[in-house]
């Protein structure tokens, strides 16, 4: 069946639940309330729905629309005769659902105990099943409505355009502020470069072993303190502009330890550290936040990040390709940034 998913959610493709309860809930009550059932002389109605649990939504995924809903009603009956007393009473129903729609459980009883009492009891739990399940069909077939009207569906389209077309305008405004925060990036990184390469030239002996060492022939290690912190620039509030948004990552904690040794004239460098970081962000409209845990950085790794939403929004699982892929690149490479000057040390 075909929807109208967000407009975030390009194509319906991915998962989207659109919570309908309020909507189920009043509209049930609404076609209980104006139900009337005959038996023989009786006329039956519902006069009060007493209570109304369960659950109404709209899944779409991957272009198709689903619809699931659960409910489980209670509430009185009244059945009227020109000729007798009105007789009252309760009613139950179990299990009312989009794949039972023709087999619910009713449960009946009467606040009297009289033959024609009981005959009605015994005609809701029996014959009024097939009325009741009209008109829980009608609820079916409004409920699909809702969802899949070919006006809607246009609208969505319409409007689907006009969120295009502002998603453009907003893409050349922000490009003068996404140059300005690149060149920005690149004098920062400069900057740091030219501290490294001072450092270097105070020490007449760097990327050697120390004075002491003749001919940098024993092992030696020199210790990079400054590892940590030079991770942390080079990720810290880096943003990363996809199509539809961007997310912004700040690094938390850096474990680890780098270093430089030297052994019979050959400099070897190690490193090896744990990344933590936070992420914030919006895309087509989907805000979220949360986590992301590098357990490995090393000259052997393989740049896994498990992520950690801390957020419950909607849609949110869209940010997953975008933190797999351009954030885990732009991460990769900025490491690479510090690798490089490592093995300059």
């Amino acid at each position: 069946m075909a929807g109208a998913g967000s407009v975030w959610n390009t194509g319906n493709w991915h998962w989207e639940e659109k919570n309908y309860k309020q909507w189920g809930s009043n509209r049930i009550k609404e076609l209980l309330l104006s139900l009337t059932l005959q038996d023989n002389n009786y006329s039956i109605t519902f006069p009060e729905i007493t209570k109304l649990t369960g659950e109404a939504a709209v899944n779409i995924r991957k272009g198709k629309t689903i619809l699931l809903f659960e409910f489980e009603i209670e509430g009185t009956w009244k059945a009227d005769s020109n000729t007798s007393p009105s007789i009252t009473g309760t009613f139950k129903i179990v299990e009312f659902n989009q794949e039972e729609m023709d087999d619910f459980h009713l449960e009946a009883s009467s606040s009297e105990d009289t033959e024609n009492s009981n005959k009605l009891r015994h005609f809701l739990q029996t014959r009024a099943k097939k009325e009741l399940t009209k008109t829980f069909n009608q609820f079916y077939v409004e409920f699909k409505e809702l969802e899949s009207n070919q006006k809607k569906i246009e609208e969505d389209k319409k409007r689907r355009v006009e969120e295009e077309e502002k998603r453009k305008v907003a893409l050349v405004e922000k490009s003068d502020e996404q140059a300005r925060i690149l060149s920005e990036s690149r004098k920062k990184e400069e900057a740091v470069r030219e501290v490294i390469m001072q450092q270097r030239k105070d020490d007449e002996n760097a990327g050697q072993g120390s004075v002491w060492n003749t001919g940098s022939y024993f092992w030696e290690e020199k210790s990079v303190s400054w590892a940590p912190g030079r991770i942390k620039e080079l990720i810290n509030d880096q943003v990363v502009n996809v199509e539809g948004g961007s997310v912004k990552l700040v690094v938390t904690e850096v474990l680890g330890d780098s270093s430089v040794s030297i052994r019979k004239g050959k400099k070897i460098v190690a490193y090896c550290h744990e990344l933590k970081m936070k992420f914030e962000g919006e895309i087509q409209g989907v805000k979220a936040e949360g986590e992301l845990h590098m357990p490995d950085f090393s000259d052997d790794s393989s740049f896994d990040v498990i992520i950690t939403f801390t957020t419950q929004n909607p849609g949110q699982d869209v940010f997953r390709p975008v933190l797999l892929g351009p954030v885990r690149e732009m991460i990769r490479t900025n490491l690479q940034i510090f690798v490089n000057q490592l093995k300059e040390v």
